[in-house]
């Protein structure tokens, strides 16, 4: 081992490499044992051996209780290292590095107070110093002071532009200020001074993806990989995304796929993979399959995984409830505009078509909404509701979803709500409405019969029964498992389940109900009642 190796290390940031190699010089060059310091403390793992010996020294140097003070505070030793950073400061009291590693070390134990008073003594004695100028600027600009968070990092990079551009610091302000173009043409710069540097990748990787710039973003997550790796939890997602963006979709699979369930958004994670692969299915269905299976083979007993893997890999089977309330609680917030806006979604106003060229503005006394939402269905159905004062009508919706629920709540569209299992909910309401609507439910039936024998016991004598299916692209086949993990069924297989349970159609519309793909998914909204004598 020689020194050229142990800095290249530490260049790299291996820092636990560099510190073993820093130890195995440091019996011959006792200068080494500082750098052996100061590479523990950034890997966040301090070396007792080296801390206890320094401790033991009569008289450590300033640099020596500066490294010491770092490994202390990666250590969640705080208190620790203020007294060891006060000793640092107590030989080199103007030591800029040490001063900022004091605002730090005060940060971290929430004393608010004695850091802004630090950092106002460092911009009166130090006005022109580029580091100051960075991290009082950082600082700033996390309590809303925006016009001086940039005023100061417009005068650091006057005074010293290379050192600037590669500060993190510089990063936080711009793009807690929304200039993430700005940012990003800096991260370009400080690649021709320190093309490798960490903090250039990172910030070139992440405000690449997030501009747009999803090949230029790959090429830099890239690059952190082979030099730093392996990524973060956090990093994997920023890159999963961009190879998302970049129409990549087994890779983005792939990438996410190795996001630690520990991850504190892992909930998106999940709805990622279950996304990414559905879109890589269509484009490349026997890799995506492959991926299915080792999915499922690491989640064998979820049922939300084992689900969308089974979809993908064309394995027909009953949808879980788990399955169902994970996906929507994850889309609730979104759903009514990716529904409306990108998928163009027609079911609704199919639905209210059908109704007013059947029941011609006679209201209901009682409506249900199975499988609610987050209240599209609803919105039509309050227009056939009575109005009357003496006897109002009812509204009740039911959704596995929580997170839907909360969200038809806000619309104040509902009398009642109700979390639970549709085919759980009917048997305990006999002849209860006038009215029972389904939009979208069936997606998730891959046999609606048992589903419309609950409908037909919960249906007053006269009442009627509006739903929406999505047309099977295959006439002969009665029941589609699609990659989506929803089915499609032939009208001929709906009329006969209607059948089945003493239900027929009246009125129906053929329709373009959603497009998928740039795709039109073709549909169909039935109106059906009970079979008069």
């Amino acid at each position: 081992m020689n020194k050229s190796e142990a800095f290249g290390y530490f260049l790299q940031r291996k820092f636990d490499a560099a510190r073993d190699a820093f130890a195995a010089l440091s019996d011959a060059d006792p200068s080494m044992r500082v750098n052996r310091l100061w590479a523990t403390a950034l890997n966040g793992e301090p070396d007792w051996d080296m801390t206890a010996a320094l401790s033991a020294k009569p008289d450590p140097d300033a640099r020596e209780l500066f490294y010491l003070a770092t490994a202390m505070l990666e250590d969640a030793e705080p208190e620790k290292a203020l007294e060891l950073i006060d000793a640092a400061l107590g030989k080199e009291p103007r030591n800029i590095d040490m001063l900022l590693k004091k605002a730090q070390i005060f940060e971290r134990l929430n004393r608010g107070d004695d850091v802004k008073a630090l950092f106002e003594k460092l911009l009166r004695d130090f006005p022109n110093d580029e580091r100051v100028l960075c991290a009082v600027a950082a600082y700033v600009v996390g309590y809303g002071q925006t016009n001086q968070a940039l005023y100061l990092i417009k005068k650091a990079l006057k005074i010293n532009r290379v050192f600037t551009i590669l500060q993190e610091e510089l990063y936080i302000v711009l793009t807690s200020l929304n200039k993430e173009r700005e940012a990003l043409r800096y991260a370009e710069e400080a690649a021709g001074f320190q093309e490798d540097d960490f903090i250039v990748l990172y910030e070139k990787a992440t405000l690449s993806a997030l501009l747009g710039k999803y090949e230029q973003a790959e090429r830099s997550f890239a690059r952190l990989d082979d030099l730093y790796g392996p990524l973060d939890d956090k990093m994997k997602s920023m890159r999963a995304d961009a190879l998302f963006g970049a129409g990549d979709f087994l890779r983005a699979f792939d990438t996410a796929l190795e996001i630690s369930p520990e991850y504190f958004f892992y909930d998106g994670i999940r709805s990622f993979l279950q996304k990414t692969i559905y879109l890589s299915a269509h484009k490349h269905p026997e890799q995506a399959k492959e991926r299915a299976k080792k999915w499922r083979d690491e989640f064998p007993d979820d049922p939300f995984v084992g689900y969308v893997c089974a979809s993908v890999c064309d394995e027909p089977q009953p949808v879980p409830d788990e399955y169902v309330k994970e996906m929507f609680d994850s889309f609730a917030p979104d759903f009514d505009d990716v529904l409306l806006d990108n998928l163009n979604y027609k079911a609704p106003d199919m639905m209210r078509t059908v109704l007013e060229e059947a029941v011609r503005g006679t209201p209901f006394r009682s409506v249900l909404d199975l499988g609610c939402g987050t209240g599209l269905g609803g919105k039509v159905l309050l227009r056939f509701l009575n109005k009357g004062l003496l006897t109002p009508s009812t509204l009740t919706g039911v959704d596995l979803s929580g997170a839907m629920l909360d969200e038809a709540r806000n619309k104040a569209i509902y009398t009642d709500l109700v979390q639970a299992n549709v085919l759980d909910f009917l048997p305990e309401h006999p002849a209860a409405y006038d009215l029972i609507a389904a939009t979208d439910v069936l997606l998730y039936f891959p046999d609606p019969s048992v589903l419309f024998k609950r409908v037909e016991g919960a249906l007053t004598e006269k009442g009627l029964f509006v739903f929406s299916f999505t047309e099977a692209e295959s006439p002969e086949k009665e029941s589609e498992l699609q990659k989506n993990g929803t089915y499609k069924h032939s009208l001929d297989f709906i009329t006969n389940a209607l059948a089945a349970s003493s239900l027929e159609i009246r009125r129906s519309l053929r329709d373009a109900i959603r497009t998928e793909l740039n795709y039109p998914q073709y549909g169909y909204v039935v109106l059906a009642g009970k079979k008069t004598s």
